[in-house]
């Protein structure tokens, strides 16, 4: 949205509720986690107001773009990535490491949901997901087949425990350097795994780069050790609730 104030162009990016249920987290509970996010000295679009009817959120514009653009721009039209890109992907890494170092405490008064064991930890999202479905009355075989080995196959976190971007990958950049995180309307407190597995999930689709790479860096800034295990079964719900 572009206004007027005091005589100069002010350009503000608005975001409402979609049309259709696709995932289990009312819009308001973005606007806090971002809020948040904000607080603790992470790079998102400033939040400006909250509009309580119809629901928006409104934020500062932040210039910058994607090389893949919308998920849907890229199944029609492929998916490339330049060098600026890669460096800006790279530089995400650390933002990455330094929002997942973020006391998953901050969260709680946004609404964010503590798990209360392994399990909750590690397939809370997907519960999530899974209940919204069943809400809408959709009862899928291959659908109910995986949650079932999903909740039987649950490995042991030894991640720890994070904020989660929920949606890993998306951010904005200027060149090679990262403008702004975004798009945190499946935010949680998770595996940190869980996050590194959205670009398994989405690299088929979009060219997210040198995946190794990238993950060599999150765990060169974050000062962890990669559990692949636990990404290989994160990129499986990822998957499964995509």
């Amino acid at each position: 949205a572009e206004v007027m104030r005091g005589g100069e162009l002010v350009r503000y990016f608005l975001k409402g509720e979609r049309t259709w249920p696709t995932h289990p987290y009312p819009l308001q509970y973005e606007c806090d986690v971002q809020r948040a996010l904000s607080r603790n000295g992470i790079r998102v679009p400033e939040i400006v107001a909250w509009i309580p009817e119809p629901p928006t959120i409104v934020m500062e514009w932040v210039e910058g773009g994607r090389d893949a653009g919308l998920i849907q721009q890229a199944i029609q039209s492929g998916s490339q990535m330049t060098s600026d890109r890669w460096q800006a992907s790279l530089a995400y890494m650390d933002r990455l490491a330094e929002l997942h170092a973020i006391p998953v405490e901050e969260f709680v008064d946004a609404g964010a949901e503590l798990p209360g064991d392994n399990a909750d930890l590690m397939l809370g999202n997907f519960e999530r997901f899974d209940a919204m479905g069943r809400d809408a009355g959709i009862h899928d075989p291959f659908l109910s087949f995986m949650a079932g080995w999903l909740r039987r196959k649950c490995p042991q976190n030894t991640a720890g425990t994070a904020f989660l971007t929920g949606d890993c990958g998306q951010f904005l950049s200027d060149g090679p350097d990262v403008t702004c995180l975004m798009d945190f309307e499946i935010g949680h407190v998770g595996d940190p795994m869980r996050d590194l597995a959205c670009y398994r999930g989405r690299h088929p689709i979009e060219n997210m780069g040198d995946l190794p790479a990238l993950f060599e860096r999150y765990s060169k800034s974050s000062g962890t050790t990669i559990d692949w295990t636990g990404m290989a079964f994160h990129t499986v719900a990822f998957l499964t609730e995509a």
